[in-house]
């Protein structure tokens, strides 16, 4: 939280001070002077300015003046309000900013690091489909020499037949030196017979002929049929392996082999002219689909994009929207204006009210404190009007200087109540505050646990408590008991019970009900009360109307004053009120004017006590006052005064 406070350019004084309220729920001045008491009032003012500037202190300043201004001190929810707004408010720039990122980024991965380019794959096809026109057209001419080749087969027959016949002459010659080579073989065998000696000479001769004749005769037929048989040979087996069904086929394959190449190659180019066309087209149908995809991926992130701003707006929404509805419907200063009920958390702020109260009130006024010095500033009662009855109770003696001082004053009453950790007051205006004193927390802004209202019907209530309390407080004894010193025996006289039995009472526990522990300590008394009033004989049923003597009465004897209004039967309080009323009239004619002063003055208390504080009880206080000084015996005016009074207020008390 500081450092969230420092955020907002609060000094630290300020901080301290913030930090220090929010664990209470409201403070007035005096008590945020005890936060930082080293400070002076122009700093502190300034400080406090600052904190309502931003909205963290709430002043509020009532149309009663007998209320004090108070100092409400609020959670940062209008700073919180103003960072969700301008967050909520720069949403769309942030969607704005995130959506340009968006696209940014997204083209930057299509230029840099996605991008299909096809047109290099194009340029680069180009290139191969040339160089592959250029080889193409060598390898056509390679394959047309290659083919003509194949022309060459034609000439195996022509080669053959001249083999053939080569063949055929190249056995004829070579049987033809065969022929010439057994020819000198003959000769050089003649030869050696020639140089043989035989022992006849015509045996050598016919040897010789013998041998002529066989290679003349036999030789060449020999020559001729091996010529013959071997050319004959050659001829059947170059007939029976010919080489035409294998030219032919051969020049088949070649023609097949061809047009099959000629068809592949021809493919290939189509599919490569295809292939081409194709990427072509691609190339210029891609980059409309590629920009398409790009837009598309930027929409469906924009989209994305702004489902979750919205989805972060709606998550704030509700946030924003209780923040609101806390600071319109609590924190604002026509709903603290119209609380009728407040927390007294600090003594400081208790002394605040006592002061307040006692320099606003216009009627009638009454205190209860542990102590007048502590509490109380005697000072404050010389600006109090004359005619305002002033009631206090605290647990000085009566000797006491300030004690003495107060009763000084012809409008205040005292009382001594021995209680020094209870503090009340109530005022006109219907204002009342009371609570208890919490020693067990040496917190100065939460040493107390009250409360403040000054709304009728709560007003109404709660007063009876604190006129209980001021009705069980002790006299001063050193003053004359009017009851005990003109006491008839006839009367039945109402008695206030002393505080000893409710002072027996010990404080509850639980000091934070406040209205509940002080009713307890006055629970007793009221039994008492009660017990009393049955016991003196208070009648249920109302008397019947005396008749009033002749206003001509004899020499010795006294006029009496009889009462014709009475309250219902059933109403208890009003019955006893009635009676003491009653009691006052039987015994007029002895009184001073200081004795009726100080009976109306106990009738006063039981009004309080039972009725509550109304402008009658106010009238009475007065009037009061008028017999304060009158030493004299009432005179026969003001008796007849004094009993027409107590018609008019028995009327607008019992609703006559």
């Amino acid at each position: 939280m500081e450092k969230f406070l420092n955020q907002l350019n609060l000094s630290q004084n300020a901080i301290t001070i913030y930090l220090e309220s929010l664990n209470h729920p409201f403070l007035i001045y005096s008590d945020i002077k005890t936060i930082l008491p080293e400070i002076n009032d122009e700093e502190l003012i300034a400080v406090i300015n600052h904190l309502k500037e931003l909205d963290l202190f709430l002043e509020i300043i009532p149309e009663n003046a007998e209320i004090l201004t108070r100092y409400y001190t609020i959670p940062p929810i209008n700073t919180i309000l103003t960072y969700f707004n301008n967050i909520e408010k720069n949403f769309s720039n942030i969607q704005e900013n995130i959506e340009k990122l968006v696209i940014r980024s997204t083209n930057q991965i299509f230029e840099e690091k996605s991008e299909i380019s096809l047109d290099d794959v194009q340029e680069k096809t180009k290139s191969i489909f040339k160089d592959f026109e250029e080889r193409t057209l060598l390898e056509k001419k390679d394959m047309e020499d290659i083919s003509k080749n194949f022309e060459i087969v034609h000439k195996i027959q022509d080669e053959y037949g001249d083999l053939q016949e080569r063949v055929v002459n190249l056995t004829k010659a070579q049987f033809g030196n065969l022929i010439k080579m057994i020819s000198r073989l003959k000769n050089d065998i003649q030869t050696q017979i020639k140089g043989f000696e035989f022992k006849k000479e015509n045996d050598k001769e016919a040897v010789i002929n013998i041998i002529e004749q066989i290679f003349k005769t036999e030789l060449d037929d020999l020559v001729e049929t091996f010529i013959e048989s071997i050319t004959t040979s050659i001829k059947e087996e170059f007939e029976k392996t010919s080489f035409t069904p294998i030219i032919q086929q051969l020049l088949q394959s070649r023609n097949e082999y061809t047009m099959i190449f000629h068809d592949l190659m021809n493919n290939f180019e189509t599919n490569f002219n295809n292939l081409s066309h194709k990427i072509n087209e691609k190339q210029k149908g891609f980059k409309p689909h590629l920009e398409e995809l790009k837009d598309r991926i930027i929409q469906k992130s924009n989209q994305i994009i702004q489902n979750s701003v919205k989805q972060v707006l709606d998550l704030n929404k509700p946030i924003i929207d209780v923040i609101s509805d806390c600071r319109t419907l609590i924190y604002t200063k026509e709903n603290l204006i119209t609380q009728d009920i407040w927390t007294i958390n600090s003594i400081n702020q208790m002394k605040e009210e006592l002061m307040y109260a006692i320099k606003n009130t216009k009627n009638e006024l009454l205190l209860i404190v542990p102590t007048l010095k502590d509490f109380v500033s005697v000072e404050l009662f010389k600006d109090i009007p004359n005619d305002v009855i002033v009631y206090v109770a605290s647990s000085d003696h009566f000797v006491n200087s300030k004690v003495k001082e107060l009763m000084s004053f012809d409008n205040v009453k005292f009382k001594q109540y021995n209680k020094t950790d209870f503090i009340g007051v109530r005022s006109d205006s219907n204002f009342i505050a009371f609570g208890i004193i919490n020693a067990m927390n040496d917190d100065s802004l939460d040493n107390f646990i009250g409360l403040g209202t000054n709304k009728e019907e709560i007003f109404n209530s709660l007063t009876q408590t604190l006129t209980k309390i001021w009705s069980a407080a002790q006299r001063d004894s050193g003053k004359p008991s009017l009851g005990k010193q003109f006491e008839q025996p006839h009367l039945k006289k109402v008695q206030i019970p002393e505080p000893n039995e409710i002072q027996k009472k010990e404080r509850p526990q639980n000091d934070n009900k406040v209205v509940s522990s002080v009713s307890d300590r006055v629970s007793e008394l009221d039994k008492t009360r009660k017990r009393d009033s049955t016991e003196l004989g208070v009648p249920k049923e109302p008397p019947a109307p005396r008749e009033k003597q002749s206003s001509q009465i004899s020499q010795g004897t006294k006029e009496e004053y009889i009462s014709k209004i009475y309250p219902d039967s059933d109403n208890e309080a009003a019955n006893i009120i009635n009676d003491a009323f009653n009691e006052i009239l039987e015994q007029i004619n002895e009184f001073t004017g200081i004795q009726f002063a100080q009976q109306l003055e106990n009738i006063a208390d039981l009004i309080l006590e039972k009725h509550g504080f109304s402008v009658s009880l106010h009238h009475i206080r007065r009037y009061i006052n008028q017999f304060n000084r009158q030493e004299a015996p009432l005179s026969a005016k003001q008796k007849s005064e004094i009993l027409e009074n107590f018609e008019e207020w028995k009327r607008k008390l019992f609703k006559k």
